[in-house]
């Protein structure tokens, strides 16, 4: 448990050198995601798969004897921390990734090619085409890939109210 602190901590300084701030004001603050930590067991698999299916171009950061993988997904910073300095013992994942693609039948392609697994088929939803793939170490990640769509009116598809975010 304490190892998990300590890759947060250097996961934190990591993230300082590579991001500024955007505003002081607090009336413009707006909560968001800096990064996210994944404790990997197949970690040659986990490096080939977010490096070749989404493009993360991964540093090493020694620690502890062992190494931590810090990338960006988009303006996300991603680590992939091995299971061995983590401690965590999570029968099935923990976390859901959505992430925003340019073209879902090559993330699908490209998934299947590099250790993922396709769940399902695509489906609309919302103004994007959406499936769903597990990385190598089973986490499952959401693929979304923007559509313009003859259904899509300002109240969003098939006439639900769509919020900022979209969320299916």
């Amino acid at each position: 448990m304490r190892y998990r602190h300590i890759i947060f901590y250097i996961t934190s300084i990591f993230l300082i050198g590579c991001t500024e701030e955007n505003s002081n004001d607090l009336e413009e603050f707006s909560p968001k995601i800096q990064g996210i930590s994944i404790a990997v067991k197949n970690e040659c698999k986990m490096l080939q798969f977010y490096s070749s299916v989404f493009k993360v171009s991964f540093k090493e950061v020694p620690t502890h004897g062992d190494t931590l993988y810090v990338g960006f997904l988009g303006e996300t910073a991603i680590t992939l921390a091995p299971i061995s300095i983590t401690n965590v013992d999570a029968k099935d994942n923990q976390i859901q990734i959505d992430v925003v693609v340019s073209n879902v039948d090559q993330t699908l392609k490209s998934s299947s090619e590099n250790y993922g697994k396709t769940l399902g088929q695509p489906a609309l939803g919302n103004g994007y085409r959406v499936a769903s793939i597990n990385d190598p170490d089973g986490n499952s990640i959401v693929i979304r890939q923007s559509i313009n769509h003859p259904g899509l009116n300002k109240k969003g598809l098939f006439g639900f109210q769509v919020a900022n975010s979209l969320a299916l």
